[in-house]
C-alpha cells in the first residue's frame, strides 16, 4: 500500500490541479484498489494509508474503506464518497467543497480546519465521541450557506460568513483549543492556507 499511496502523492501535489480535473485513469484505478483494501492502520496494517496533501478533485471513493486514513490536507473537491468509510480519518484542513458524503461513515473523525462549502452532509453518519465541547465533527469547519447538514443538528453561526472571515474566527477558535490539550512537549502551529477560490486551515506539530 505504502508504494501505491507514493505514487498518488508524487504525480499529484496539491495545487497541482488547478482547473479541478478529475484523477487521471491510473491514478484513479489506485483509488479504487487502495478503497478495496480489507485492512486497515492497527488491524494488520502497518501504517496509515498516506494520502495527505494529494490533489484529487472529483475521485471517485464510492463504498472505498479510508478507515483512519490520513487526509490532512487533500484537495478532494467534488469527490464522490457515497458510502466510504472514514472511520477514525483524519481530514484536517482538507478542501472538500462540493464532496458528497451520502451514507459516508464519519465515526470519529476530525475535521477541523476542512473546507466543506457546498458539500452534501445531510445523509451522513456521524458518530462520536466528539472533541470536547463540540456537538459534531464540523464545529471549526469552512461552510457556505449550500453546504447540505443534518437537519438534528446546529449548523456553525459562521457558515452565513465570507470564507475568509470563517477562516480567521476558527484559526483562533483552533489555537486556542489546540492549546489547551497540546501537551508541554509539543506545539501545534494552525496557519490559513489559500489557494485558488478556497480557504482552509493546516497545523504543523513542532517540539518547542
Amino acid at each position: 500500500m505504502e508504494i501505491l499511496t507514493a505514487y498518488v502523492r508524487e504525480p499529484a501535489p496539491r495545487g497541482s490541479s488547478a482547473e479541478m480535473r478529475p484523477p487521471s485513469p491510473d491514478i484513479q484505478a489506485i483509488l479504487t484498489v487502495l478503497g478495496r483494501r480489507t485492512r486497515y492502520f492497527k488491524g494488520e496494517e502497518p501504517g496509515h494509508l498516506d494520502l495527505r496533501n494529494t490533489d484529487l478533485p472529483r475521485a471517485n471513493l464510492v463504498y472505498a474503506n479510508l478507515v483512519m486514513a490520513d487526509l490532512r490536507g487533500a484537495n478532494l473537491q467534488g469527490a464522490t464518497l457515497w458510502e466510504a468509510n472514514l472511520s477514525g480519518a483524519d481530514p484536517k484542513g482538507a478542501d472538500l467543497q462540493r464532496a458528497d458524503f451520502f451514507e459516508a461513515i464519519l465515526s470519529e473523525t476530525t475535521f477541523d480546519g476542512a473546507n466543506v462549502a457546498g458539500a452534501d452532509l445531510a445523509e451522513a453518519d456521524f458518530r462520536g465521541p466528539f472533541p470536547p465541547g463540540q456537538e459534531h465533527p464540523f464545529e471549526l469547519t469552512i461552510g457556505s450557506s449550500e453546504t447540505k447538514f443534518r437537519s438534528d443538528l446546529n449548523r456553525p453561526e459562521w457558515w452565513s460568513k465570507e470564507p475568509a472571515e470563517q477562516a480567521q474566527i476558527i484559526l483562533e477558535s483552533l489555537q486556542q483549543l489546540y492549546s489547551k490539550i497540546s501537551s508541554s512537549q509539543s506545539r501545534t502551529d494552525w496557519q490559513i492556507r489559500t489557494d485558488t477560490n478556497s480557504y482552509t486551515l493546516t497545523v504543523s506539530e513542532a517540539n518547542p
